[in-house]
């Protein structure tokens, strides 16, 4: 069976495409896109991010129950309580 990951992969390779193709992204990859249209963009991101931090914050505010919960009820992940400790990958 394949996983959902390659499956929503491949049904969103044409719109990925697309995005990769839009001139604002080309221009980016290339090095050709203009200081100004950068500047405008990195002020836009940064509106939009500060207000969807503060919707984040609302929602969260508003939770019921600030513990994780999967829809299948299962309840808390495996990982939540564990520390840096427990993982030899973050081990210095």
């Amino acid at each position: 069976m394949t996983k959902f990951s390659e499956r929503a992969w491949q049904a969103t390779a044409g719109l990925r495409q697309k995005i990769l193709d839009l001139p604002f992204n080309r221009e980016l990859a290339s090095g050709t896109l203009s200081q100004a249209r950068f500047q405008f963009y990195m002020i836009q991101d940064a509106l939009y991010l500060e207000q969807y931090s503060r919707a984040l914050a609302v929602a969260a505010a508003k939770a019921p129950d600030p513990r994780p919960r999967s829809r299948h009820g299962f309840g808390v992940p495996r990982w939540q309580g564990l520390s840096a400790a427990d993982n030899p990958a973050l081990q210095s």
